[in-house]
């Protein structure tokens, strides 16, 4: 941090209060400067893997010392928020909906005194810390939002807005802006299996503001009942929801795991009305053939009961644990019926180099079914694309199937997916005056 033009010292303690682990970085700024945190985060985010940057900040008139002269850690733990920088633009809680929020996400960001304005993820808010705000949200307010909702919804203030005025109590957004401006070709993103558009937020927050990005957010999770029964219908109705926003093309459409299988039967619905999809970007998603599409419904069922003793799904509230496995069965059996047809547009696939270690992710329970299983998945060539797909492009991503979509990893298929979304924009866009000529 003291590498930041703007920081004299600093210090970065663990501290595990509220059962959850977080990084802590305390600092002291030049006296005539006034640091935004934002500025910092995003600097420390270019430098540093994510489980290494700071999920709070506190600026500090100055460090306390021990007699010895050493930075006092113990100190800091104590230290009264009146001893703390506030930011000028901070605002007490006007009405009783404001001031419930205020006390929600202090209890999970372990914070104080936050601002009506202050944004949930500047504050080190993440994916999974938004379940959690999101369910402790639709329980004290008697509310059904979806997860994504908290990044529509970033602040306190719109927060209260929104839960001020809603006329429902049931709230599905099929899609999630990220961002509208700009003139390159819209990216859309659909959810992956066990989760909803959520797992983008990440990803999102990495692209510039001149991409247009959406998501497409599962109404299973937030369904009683299935929506769909095959991967078809779902895909025609996520069509009918991304053409309500650009009723034309040019599209970009994508998706990690099974959300790219999803992403490429869009694009085959999208083609047959003759619209124009220049690039479907698939993440570590895999196409199975007839015998593993039987066996992947055998492997799912195994998968669903080690997710059930898993240490991170244990953290999400109970009513989204079992909507994920409720969803994670459902989207199995579909997957295991669909078949795809050739597509004779453009594939650019991001491939993991890594083979997906089960003991990293179920540590307390090695499965031999399901490990040989993904071992022969990995060892598919190009994922199985290539007897589909007539233009495939594929670029290795260092790290395993879930490691892929976190720090730096995430950052490079950011990167990639900008630069590559740009270059093919102005070509299709010289392509379609051309035809108009």
């Amino acid at each position: 941090m003291e590498k930041y033009k703007q920081i004299d010292q600093s210090v970065v303690i663990l501290n595990n209060d509220l059962g959850q682990k977080r990084l802590i970085a305390y600092y002291v700024s030049h006296e005539e400067c006034n640091v935004s945190e934002r500025k910092i985060l995003s600097y420390m985010q270019k430098q540093l893997p994510d489980y290494m940057i700071p999920s709070v900040f506190i600026a500090l008139e100055t460090l306390p010392l021990t007699s010895i002269g050493k930075v006092n850690r113990k100190a800091l733990f104590g230290l009264k928020n009146n001893k703390l920088k506030r930011e000028k633009d901070c605002k007490l809680a006007r009405n009783q909906i404001e001031f419930q929020l205020q006390r929600i996400w202090e209890a999970l960001l372990g914070r104080e005194k936050i601002g009506m304005k202050d944004d949930f993820f500047a504050l080190g808010g993440h994916s999974l810390l938004a379940v959690h705000l999101i369910s402790k949200v639709n329980k004290t307010f008697n509310v059904h939002y979806p997860v994504s909702w908290a990044f529509m919804q970033n602040t306190i203030e719109k927060q209260a807005n929104k839960i001020r005025h809603q006329n429902t109590r049931v709230m599905y957004e099929p899609l999630l802006t990220f961002n509208e401006g700009g003139s390159k070709t819209p990216l859309f993103l659909i959810h992956p299996g066990h989760g909803g558009a959520e797992a983008y937020i990440e990803l999102a927050n990495l692209f510039k503001k001149d991409q247009p990005l959406y998501a497409v957010e599962s109404q299973d999770i937030y369904s009683k009942e299935p929506s769909s029964k095959n991967i078809e219908t779902l895909a025609a109705k996520y069509v009918q929801h991304i053409q309500a926003v650009r009723p034309q093309g040019p599209y970009c459409l994508g998706g990690w795991s099974l959300g790219g299988l999803i992403a490429y039967e869009v694009a085959q619905q999208l083609s047959a009305q003759n619209q124009t999809v220049q690039t479907i970007y698939l993440l570590d998603t895999f196409l199975l053939s007839g015998e593993e599409r039987k066996q992947h419904l055998l492997v799912s069922q195994v998968i669903n009961e080690l997710l059930k003793k898993n240490p991170s799904h244990l953290q999400l509230p109970l009513r989204y644990r079992k909507r994920i496995e409720k969803v994670g069965k459902l989207q199995a059996q579909m997957m295991a019926k669909y078949k795809t047809d050739p597509y004779p547009g453009r594939v650019f696939l991001f491939k993991a180099k890594r083979k997906w270690a089960i003991s990293e992710v179920f540590a307390f329970d090695q499965n031999a079914l399901l490990q040989n299983y993904m071992d022969t998945m990995f060892l598919k060539g190009n994922n199985g694309w290539t007897q589909c797909v007539a233009h495939l492009e594929v670029q290795l991503i260092d790290g395993d199937h879930q490691s892929i979509m976190k720090g730096k990893n995430l950052r490079q298929i950011s990167t990639l997916l900008q630069e590559d979304i740009a270059k093919y924009s102005s070509l299709t866009y010289r392509e379609s005056h051309c035809e108009l000529g």
